[in-house]
């Protein structure tokens, strides 16, 4: 059984096979596993879902319809019938890092999702794609956004630049955000289990009770921590782009 000499180890980019060629580096590392883990994934519930059967008859078809009616209520309450045009990206943002959360809690896997060089990523696409809306939809009446309505001239050069900053540090927080939390609760239940295994084969064994029930806990708490980073990654998108859509 394989152990980690560092909290940090789980987070390391290893490379699984070595296709290493002279032009380019083709090799698989457990971040790419995941990336295509989650497309063979998606790819056989897009098979289930074509099948004749009547979809009701499965169980967990309930899960992802309801699923789908959460980021549908989320794009209508946030950005209204106009935002609606975006729900096929909102929906698979949403499910692509709801997926990976939670792949990256079985055990021996890869959190990519803990990797600011992802979230940052996935974020500044984001970030960037609400831009080029915003301008091609309003021209140069796109930077109107940068100075509130009815604002005084004396301070439109202040309020200008603190709405620019604030803009542009979009990305970094989105990025930063979601990557924070999942290393933290990933770091929490790594500590836990090594505290555990410790009391456990240690003569204070006998107390290795309350410390099992807390990582159950905090197990739980992880996977909801994994929906939650999902639900909010998704809606600060749907948010940006109705910035880009109405100028607020």
């Amino acid at each position: 059984m394989p152990f980690l000499y560092s909290p940090l180890e789980q987070f390391k980019v290893n490379r699984i096979l070595n296709l290493d060629l002279v032009i380019l580096d083709m090799s698989i590392s457990n971040a790419v596993f995941s990336l295509g883990f989650f497309l063979l994934f998606t790819g056989f519930i897009s098979f289930i879902l074509k099948k004749p059967e009547p979809l009701l008859k499965i169980n967990w078809v309930f899960l992802l319809l309801h699923l789908y009616k959460l980021v549908l209520s989320l794009v209508v309450e946030n950005s209204g019938k106009s935002g609606l045009k975006f729900f096929p990206f909102l929906h698979s943002l949403f499910f692509l890092i709801l997926s990976l959360n939670i792949l990256g809690l079985v055990p021996y896997s890869f959190t990519i999702t803990a990797h600011m060089s992802f979230t940052f990523f996935l974020s500044f696409s984001v970030w960037l794609g609400t831009v080029f809306i915003g301008l091609y939809l309003h021209r140069v009446n796109f930077f109107s956004m940068f100075l509130p309505k009815n604002s005084p001239l004396l301070l439109a050069l202040p309020l200008i630049g603190i709405e620019l900053s604030s803009y542009l540090v979009r990305p970094l927080s989105l990025g930063v955000r979601l990557a924070a939390n999942l290393t933290a609760g990933h770091l929490l239940l790594n500590l836990g289990a090594s505290f555990l295994y410790f009391l456990v084969n240690s003569s204070f064994f006998i107390l290795s009770f309350l410390p099992f029930i807390l990582l159950v806990v905090f197990s739980f708490l992880e996977l909801a921590v994994a929906f939650i980073q999902a639900y909010v990654f998704t809606l600060l998108t749907v948010l940006y782009i109705n910035d880009s859509l109405e100028l607020h």
